[in-house]
């Protein structure tokens, strides 16, 4: 971080994340799951009821994720304290892999996935999901902007060098 950096604000790379995190990645959440189920007819969704209980935990879970990404979203772009970076630190980490999971859990149950279909599709979407986290932990951590937004004061960007 250099000393006369004065760049500060949403904006460039973080405005990026914001935009990834709080309005993309909602749309294809919302898609994906509009597309696997509201597509079936309610005959075959009556005849099988692990998809419904599929269904109904992967709309809740979404509806979580979503609620999650738009508080993040909430807080990096209008509150700019040190705690609004470990709040997006956080859920990138807990709620990424935790859905995930959870995810592929209910899909195991409701379709009979055996272990071997699980761990692939698992070992996918989560090195997607770390390798996201970590790219944005390490921006949060390391980037001008974000320690010139969220720690105004010298004391809190000493804080926030310590982990550069």
């Amino acid at each position: 971080m250099a000393a006369g950096d004065s760049k500060r604000g949403v904006g460039g790379w973080l405005l990026l994340f914001v935009i990834i995190y709080s309005g993309l990645a909602p749309l294809v959440e919302l898609t994906a799951v509009g597309i696997q189920f509201f597509g079936l007819s309610a005959r075959m969704i009556a005849r099988l009821p692990a998809l419904a209980l599929q269904r109904n935990l992967l709309v809740m879970q979404v509806a979580v994720q979503i609620a999650v990404e738009f508080f993040v979203g909430y807080r990096l772009c209008r509150v700019f304290t040190p705690l609004s970076v470990r709040i997006a630190i956080a859920a990138l980490w807990l709620l990424g892999p935790l859905t995930t999971g959870l995810g592929m859990t209910v899909r195991k149950l409701a379709t009979g996935w055996n272990w071997s279909q699980w761990t692939h599709a698992f070992t996918i979407s989560g090195t997607q999901v770390l390798v996201f986290a970590t790219v944005s932990t390490v921006y949060f951590l390391r980037s001008s902007r974000v320690a010139n937004t969220y720690y105004p004061d010298d004391k809190d960007k000493e804080l926030a060098a310590t982990f550069a």
